[in-house]
């Protein structure tokens, strides 16, 4: 099955188919990071047995709402200086993560799947350029718009397969596994510069104040190739 082609490009084809060992003497205040959490009694929720029996289709679909859910906390607890606040040379904070996987979602979830431009799409036509916060990019409007745009990616792939051709995105036709794949080490690899972030935080912050929860799992930043 082919879906999402563009005027003029030729068709695609189907495919084939105890402790977790952390020393914090040194800083006996920070917050755990998303990896760090993965002691025997905070296993990652895909960790479950109803998660590990399930068809191989389930699975990627368990790990993306996973990781969709932790990127988009890593917002919870701060104020909306501390979102928008940058600690690094690039465009990269934690608002503007959040907001970049919502254009991420989009991009192989609504271009690729339906061969809708990004201008029809309401979207920004680079990846650096989704990293840009406006003025009314809250923490809430920013984390609603990631719900719904995850929301969406749900019902566009709901009727295809894992072997189905995505024929919209820009790199050429690719199967939906691939998507899959690739949007999970996306969204895997901001959650990392998500902790990041948020360490530092929480270092700067005076001892015994109330600090927000690390990242809740294993999930570079606006610098780097752009793949979507």
């Amino acid at each position: 099955m082919i879906v999402g082609g563009r005027p003029g490009r030729a068709a695609g084809t189907r495919l084939a188919g105890g402790a977790d060992g952390v020393d914090r003497t040194a800083h006996p205040h920070r917050h755990p990071t998303h990896l760090e959490c993965r002691s025997h009694d905070r296993l990652p929720p895909t960790f479950a047995d109803q998660v590990v029996a399930q068809p191989v289709r389930a699975q990627f679909e368990a790990f993306l709402d996973e990781h969709r859910s932790a990127l988009r906390s890593c917002l919870d607890g701060w104020t909306e200086k501390q979102a928008r606040r940058s600690l690094v040379a690039s465009q990269t904070t934690l608002l503007g993560l959040v907001k970049h996987a919502t254009f991420v979602g989009k991009v192989w979830f609504d271009e690729a799947v339906t061969g809708r431009s990004r201008a029809e799409i309401g979207i920004p036509a680079t990846s650096d350029q989704s990293f840009v916060l406006a003025d009314d990019d809250t923490v809430a409007a920013v984390q609603q718009a990631h719900r719904e745009a995850c929301a969406a990616s749900r019902r566009a792939t709901a009727a295809l397969g894992l072997d189905d051709v995505l024929s919209g995105h820009r790199r050429g036709p690719c199967p939906l596994r691939w998507v899959y794949l690739h949007v999970l080490r996306e969204l895997a690899q901001h959650c990392g510069h998500a902790d990041i972030l948020r360490e530092q935080f929480v270092d700067a912050q005076p001892t015994g104040s109330v600090r927000p929860a690390a990242v809740g799992a294993p999930a570079p930043t606006g610098a780097g190739c752009d793949t979507t």
